[in-house]
């Protein structure tokens, strides 16, 4: 007996050391953990002290290329990011020790009994600690400050560069100094050419992989042009002699039509550039002409497939404009033409720059493109527009005037910088004229498809409505609401997409895109209030979807144990409706 009770105080003391020896080891832990939490926090705040005084370093230097301006952008805001980040790594630790500053109370007054000394060693430890990590904060939010005036630095700098570019004077191009100087340069523009073809490896392309590729390529045009072509066929069925087609419905397919038209040159483009890229076929100067042409030929595709499907050469019925047909098929040859010359010239900058061109080649370059898209402006401008019977009553060149002054004053404007040395100002012009228009017709084009869709929904008399009414939603009230939500979120989105095209031609780079819509998708404070986009669009598309579910369930119940049971009309009709104000509120929580 002496000896059992002699055992189990044995594996008490055992099992005690063992929790003491525990608590030890979790204490040892947690002050290492914390030391080197501390440590790390110390060393980034360091090395975010030294990355910023760099980048303000380099900021002042005074003169800075646009190309090193982007990158200091690009890593400037990956470094705001950073601090950010450390900055909420730093919230919990301080409200950690703040709240085990709280549990301990406040210290005691002089005349009050003084604390155990643990106490007060703990005390004083966490409210070091404190100052510590607070005064961490509070650099990182000085480093903050210090990067987002640097940001602004920068947009300063990047706008006023843009601004001297497009005004820039060169040597006026009909000097005869200048043609001397482009006559003795262009045969150093041509060697340097050679050098750069000289570097490709046409070895490359006589492998068996690269003839595999170009079948493939073959065969996947082939396959394309037939869908593309059955959809078009599909989308402009010849109408009935005594249907006249709604704008409407012409300018929904419009939108169709020419997606489908364009779809096919482009994936293959897309396609023919990555697969070239992936089979190893490119150098770098090659690959950056690449990816020009690449974005040339997505623009000209584009045009050329909008401006035949909404002028409609051969298919009065279609046409959204009202033409003479010699107008509708003269027109899309002439804008296909001013569009050809447009990539033409990207390309050919694209070239200059790789071969570091002299000065005297860029400005005649510029100067022939800018003249002969004048040209062909000043063309366009020419045509009669007038179908036959207004010709009768407006015999005018002019008309319509809207569109006819603006070309006339753009054609003009460009041959006389363009004259005078003003070669980016002309480029400039050139470059809304084609790429702005096109961005905004599509646009216009989209919109136009968006609210058809969105009044076939509430529409029972179409396919669309009716599948609308019998599977979702009965209650005409309920698809005039989802219509309302549709043609909001698609038209948001759109917006979306076009904003940061405009913009890329007044000389906004990807990067402010991307933190533009940061901003705006993720958050922007605007005084004590928070907008974000991205939360709006989330929140209707999370509505839309919580009524399509409940709209669902509600069918199947109709359909199924409803059904089955035998369900008096009341009883059914009562569960459906507290389905549907159930999903309806869920939908809104959710939302």
């Amino acid at each position: 007996m002496f000896l059992l009770e002699k055992k189990k105080g044995s594996c008490t003391k055992i099992i005690l050391g063992f929790f003491v020896f525990l608590s030890f080891a979790i204490l040892a832990t947690s002050q290492s953990f914390s030391q080197n939490f501390f440590d790390e926090a110390e060393r980034n705040i360091k090395d975010f002290t030294f990355k910023v005084k760099a980048f303000e370093d380099q900021i002042s230097k005074g003169f800075i290329g646009e190309e090193k301006l982007q990158n200091i952008q690009i890593s400037a805001n990956q470094l705001v990011d950073k601090i950010t980040i450390y900055r909420e790594n730093l919230k919990p630790k301080l409200s950690d020790i703040k709240s085990q500053i709280e549990r301990l109370g406040p210290a005691p007054l002089k005349d009050q009994p003084s604390e155990a000394s643990a106490l007060i060693k703990e005390r004083e430890g966490l409210t070091k600690n404190f100052g510590l990590y607070d005064a961490f904060d509070k650099k990182a939010v000085l480093l903050q400050t210090r990067m987002e005036q640097l940001l602004r630095d920068i947009n300063k700098l990047r706008r006023e560069k843009f601004t001297r570019q497009i005004f820039r004077q060169y040597e006026k191009p009909l000097s005869f100094s200048l043609f001397s100087q482009i006559r003795n340069d262009t045969q150093q523009g041509i060697d340097r050419v050679q050098k750069i073809l000289d570097t490709v490896q046409l070895d490359k392309f006589t492998t068996w992989p690269v003839f595999v590729f170009f079948a493939l390529i073959l065969l996947i045009g082939i396959i394309l042009y037939v869908i593309s072509k059955r959809i078009v066929d599909q989308l402009r069925t010849p109408p009935k002699e005594t249907d006249e087609l709604a704008f409407l419905q012409r300018a929904t397919s419009a939108t169709f039509v020419t997606l489908a038209r364009a779809a096919p040159p482009i994936f293959l483009s897309v396609f023919l550039y990555f697969g070239f890229s992936y089979l190893d076929l490119f150098n770098e100067p090659i690959e950056n002409l690449a990816k020009t042409i690449l974005y040339s030929l997505i623009i000209y595709f584009t045009i050329s497939a909008m401006v035949k499907t909404l002028l409609a050469p051969n298919r009065a019925e279609w046409r959204l404009f009202s033409l003479s047909d010699t107008a509708a098929n003269i027109l899309p040859r002439l804008i296909q033409a001013i569009t050809l010359v447009f990539c033409l010239d990207l390309i050919w900058s694209r070239v200059n720059e790789i071969i570091d061109a002299p000065l005297s080649l860029n400005t005649g370059q510029n100067f022939i493109a800018s003249i002969s898209f004048a040209a062909l402006l000043i063309v366009i401008s020419m045509i009669r527009l007038q179908t036959e019977e207004k010709m009768i009553a407006n015999s005018s060149r002019l008309w319509p005037v809207w569109l006819k002054i603006p070309l006339w004053l753009s054609a003009i404007i460009i041959i006389v910088s363009a004259s005078n040395g003003y070669i980016s100002l002309a480029k400039f012009l050139a470059s809304q004229i084609i790429i702005t228009s096109a961005v905004l017709v599509m646009a216009f084009l989209v919109h136009v498809a968006i609210s058809e869709l969105s009044s076939n929904l509430k529409n029972d008399k179409t396919l669309f409505g009716t599948w609308i009414k019998n599977t979702l939603v009965q209650e005409e009230t309920a698809r005039h609401h989802l219509a309302v939500l549709f043609n909001v979120f698609c038209n948001l989105l759109l917006l979306f997409f076009i904003i940061p095209l405009i913009l890329l031609q007044w000389g906004f780079s990807v990067n402010d895109m991307q933190n533009g819509l940061s901003l705006v998708f993720f958050g922007l404070d605007v005084g004590n209030f928070r907008f974000s986009m991205i939360s709006i669009i989330i929140a209707i598309g999370l509505f839309i979807l919580g009524l399509v579910l409940t709209r669902l369930f509600q069918g199947w119940l109709d359909g199924g144990p409803f059904e089955l049971t035998k369900f008096q009309n009341g009883v059914g009709a009562l569960i459906r409706a507290v389905v549907g104000y159930a999903g309806f509120i869920l939908s809104a929580l959710l939302a």
